[in-house]
């Protein structure tokens, strides 16, 4: 199937690197993502849990995603944990926008990851 990798650095360019907090890279793609023991080309998902403070949340909100979306990374999860939520942004035309936003009843699903499915309320743990 592929590999979820947490905390590795993406290398897009000099200028460009980034370090989601996990991301999912398929099988097929591995040899061409991996040059030289670094990651070079955009994952399948990238995933971001947001951290609590408003420069942490603007960061993946807008800066990692218009990074991301620049890359054509084909789609992008914020996970939220205060809200027990997250939302999922796919590309269309070039560009990530807002394909739903899923909570506790709802069932995660992805065209990257066929087959898989998670109701959203077993990734939260309950406290």
């Amino acid at each position: 199937m592929g590999y979820v990798v947490p905390g590795v650095g993406v290398i897009f360019d000099d200028h460009n690197a980034v370090i989601p907090d996990l991301l999912y890279i398929s099988k097929e793609r591995m040899p061409e993502t991996i040059v030289g023991g670094r990651l070079v080309r955009a994952p399948e998902i990238a995933i971001e849990i947001l951290s609590p403070g408003s420069s942490n949340e603007r960061r993946d909100r807008h800066v990692k995603m218009n990074l991301y979306s620049a890359r054509a990374v084909p789609e992008y999860w914020i996970v939220d944990p205060e809200n027990r939520s997250i939302e999922i942004y796919r590309s269309r035309s070039g560009k990530l926008e807002l394909s739903g936003t899923l909570q506790a009843d709802n069932v995660l699903t992805s065209p990257q990851l066929p087959g898989f499915n998670a109701r959203i309320e077993s990734l939260f743990p309950n406290f």
